[in-house]
């Protein structure tokens, strides 16, 4: 995307009735109007998509400003994307109960009434407002506690949200290096693997420093992939990120889940990459290493044949040098649930060709003209190579009745290296 074709979809955005939410189409007619063709909406689509990632990640940090600033970029791209402004709602919330900044109230209560306009079922919204309606305890602790405890308590609401937790911590006692260090990005790189059995391997891909507004703090960023290389099903992986100064001592930790519980689990040959932020101050310490070790493994004996495979067709140009092959591992049908209709599964995306794909977003066709997006592969700092292959799932709630089936997948956008 062009930056004339970003700043006049930005505009065109910027026009419209912040406190609705426009459909696809009205977007689509948008962009005519302002003389911009229709694939501007995916290529904004793409972009939100990275962002609504980093916001996610920035959320399930206790960084909720951070949160706030990213997606409220990424809701100017894709303005009719429910689960961006859910996540923004979320996130201005996170930042009230952080705070107490009135602004944050009052865009989160915002968001919640958009939401419950655009259906007034929404639980998001209602999420929203009960959380609004609480009394924010912290408010109540300076005159118990003081401000020492205050900050404490500042420093752990947005936990709320969080699956993952960033403390700044008191300068500690020296931690003893592992035994093999590389650098990435910014930083040098530990990694310890814990109870890893053999075949499994982890790769820090990204370690970088970026300083706060005003210079008195910094926010690292690590990613990480977790391959599996052994016979066995991972279910639960979770590592621990420490920032370390140049004498070894802890000034920051974060938990990194490299596969969650709502993720799908990993089988042989499977990866998943993931990624956290860690924030702390100068006072404190400047990070120049960061160590990141495997603390829990869910994991049990168990292999699996490949799935069958699942027709994939292209609406975008495919090049000779790109091609996947989908594979179901399990679910892949529709059926009625509390007067809805939810379509899910596990399938597999294997790269099948000679470059690495970075992007592979595809429209899900449940038949019966029925159909939702998702992304099969969202590589967020290293691509899915030639050779490897991840799994994703796709859940996605429709209008009844339930589709015909059967599913079949159309490739709406690709990005390679």
């Amino acid at each position: 995307m062009s930056n004339e074709d970003l700043q006049a979809w930005i505009d065109a955005v910027d026009r419209l009735d912040a406190k609705s939410l426009p459909s696809r189409d009205e977007m689509r007619a948008v962009a005519r109007d302002v003389g911009l063709d229709d694939g501007i909406l995916e290529r904004a689509a793409d972009r939100a998509e990275e962002l609504r990632v980093q916001g996610q990640r920035f959320l399930d940090s206790d960084l909720p400003a951070e949160a706030v600033g990213v997606l409220t970029q990424a809701r100017t791209l894709e303005p009719w994307s429910l689960e961006i402004l859910e996540l923004l709602g979320r996130a201005h919330l996170a930042l009230w109960r952080a705070s107490g900044d009135a602004a944050a109230r009052s865009a989160a209560e915002g968001v919640a009434r958009t939401l419950i306009d655009a259906a007034a079922d929404s639980p998001a919204g209602y999420a929203i407002l009960k959380g609004l309606q609480q009394q924010r305890r912290s408010a109540l602790l300076p005159a118990i506690l003081g401000g020492a405890a205050l900050l404490g308590v500042v420093l752990g609401a947005g936990a709320l949200w969080a699956s993952s937790r960033t403390t700044a911590v008191e300068a500690g006692p020296v931690v003893a290096p592992a035994p093999a260090t590389v650098h990435v990005g910014d930083l040098d790189v530990r990694v310890v693997r814990g109870p890893l059995p053999d075949g499994m391997e982890v790769e820090v891909t990204a370690a970088a420093v970026t300083p706060t507004p005003g210079g008195e703090g910094w926010i690292v960023n690590v990613a990480a992939i977790l391959r599996n290389g052994a016979p066995q099903v991972v279910s639960g992986a979770v590592a621990t990120v420490k920032a370390l100064d140049a004498e070894g001592r802890i000034v920051a930790s974060s938990d990194l889940e490299l596969v969650a519980s709502h993720d799908p689990a990993l089988y042989q040959g499977d990866r998943a990459d993931e990624e956290t932020y860690l924030r702390g101050t100068r006072q404190l310490g400047q990070p120049t290493a960061i160590e990141l070790e495997i603390a829990r493994l869910d994991a049990q004996a168990g292999t699996r044949s490949v799935g069958e495979p699942v027709p994939v067709e292209w609406k975008v140009e495919k090049p000779a040098s790109v091609d996947v092959v989908v594979t179901r591992r399990e679910g892949g049908e529709c059926g009625d649930s509390l007067g809805a209709v939810h379509c899910g599964g596990v399938f597999v995306v294997e790269n099948t060709g000679s470059v690495p794909i970075e992007i592979l977003k595809v429209d899900v066709d449940f038949g019966g003209g029925k159909s939702g997006e998702t992304y099969a592969i969202a590589s967020r700092n290293r691509a899915v190579a030639p050779g490897e292959h991840t799994p994703f799932r796709v859940a996605k709630r429709i209008d009844a009745p339930a589709p015909p089936g059967p599913w079949r997948f159309v490739v709406t956008s690709l990005r390679t290296p």
